[in-house]
């Protein structure tokens, strides 16, 4: 006979509210793994966002990029991760570089070469074993 043994529950608090997060410059992980960062000026009870001054953060590697949005208008749903950042001390670590949005955009086509070739590889190497046996 298993026995199942609950753990008792540990209460930390309410979860912060997008209250505290008004006006305030918010970076937000949406389920499309797209980061954005804006000042949030407006949300309703199902987490749907509306954010200014918004742009888009894509980041590959080492090296990261911008891209203006300007207003947006986000489904509760799509929302992963909002968080406030700072307004004192950098945005990004020190070894981050800012890029062109060219840049960037050869870097992501780069990094998917990369990573199809890495899944390829693999593939074939599991192949490899499981022929041997």
């Amino acid at each position: 006979m298993t026995w199942i043994v609950a753990a008792p529950l540990l209460y930390i608090g309410p979860a912060p509210s997008f209250t505290s997060y008004l006006d305030k410059k918010v970076i937000l992980l949406l389920r499309d793994a797209k980061v954005v960062v804006g000042v949030l000026t407006a949300f309703d009870e199902f987490g749907n966002v509306v954010l200014q001054h918004v742009f888009e953060r894509i980041i590959v590697n080492s090296l990261y990029c911008d891209r203006p949005l300007g207003l947006f208008v986000g489904r509760g749903e799509n929302v992963i991760f909002c968080g406030e950042l700072g307004q004192d001390g950098p945005e990004m670590p020190a070894h981050m570089v800012l890029v062109t949005e060219d840049e960037i955009r050869s870097a992501q086509r780069a990094e998917k070469i990369s990573s199809h070739l890495r899944w390829t590889m693999r593939k074939r190497m599991e192949f490899l074993d499981s022929d041997v046996g």
